[in-house]
């Protein structure tokens, strides 16, 4: 009950100075469809009945809920991101960005938002680490920022490749991708952004 008391409301600010907005928060429905859907209350009985039988042995249940910030509200320009994909006449891409692996699975889903907006598999896609050469003022990796910048940024790489690529596939609609590079590559079309 206290944690349910202790839930924030609309108008109130987190730890992290975040303006909890009425539109966008969800929290207390979630907790309520958690409890209907774990059982609580039905747990809570039997847990009460066992205690009741059991001197010496107890049970307890509870529910937690956590807070995390994400992203940091204070500092905005730690809010933008460079990536660049270069794309090679094989078909073949190599991706750069800024953000480094702390084991969130940033590298994984980096290589998988370049795959899905090109359309390719996966295998196709290769990394290269971290390099202010290739990437400028990178932005740390904190606060679970990581994946929400830096894919976006890649997904605006890929996107201008695709806008230089569109008249080619409009042009030949059944190329393989291979093929569609290297036509590209012999029409001068640049794949790299």
């Amino acid at each position: 009950i206290i944690r349910e008391l202790n839930i924030y409301k609309p108008g109130e600010k987190t730890y992290f100075n975040q303006t909890i907005e009425k539109k966008d928060w969800h929290v207390p429905e979630m907790w309520t469809k958690l409890k209907k859907t774990a059982e609580y209350e039905k747990r809570l009985k039997a847990i009460e009945e066992f205690n009741k039988k059991n001197e010496f042995r107890k049970r307890g249940l509870n529910m937690t809920g956590t807070k995390f910030g994400i992203g940091v509200t204070s500092a905005l320009f730690f809010h933008q991101a460079g990536a660049l994909v270069n794309i090679y006449k094989d078909g073949s891409v190599l991706i750069t960005h800024g953000g480094v692996e702390i084991g969130q699975g940033l590298q994984v889903k980096m290589i998988q938002i370049t795959a899905e907006q090109l359309e390719i598999d996966m295998s196709l896609v290769r990394l290269f680490e971290t390099a202010t050469d290739k990437i400028p003022n990178t932005t740390a990796t904190v606060g679970s920022l990581s994946a929400d910048i830096y894919g976006p940024a890649l997904i605006n790489a890929c996107q201008q490749i695709n806008k230089n690529l569109a008249p080619l596939k409009r042009k030949h609609p059944t190329l393989t991708w291979p093929k569609l590079c290297e036509q590209a590559y012999n029409d001068r079309i640049q794949l790299f952004a």
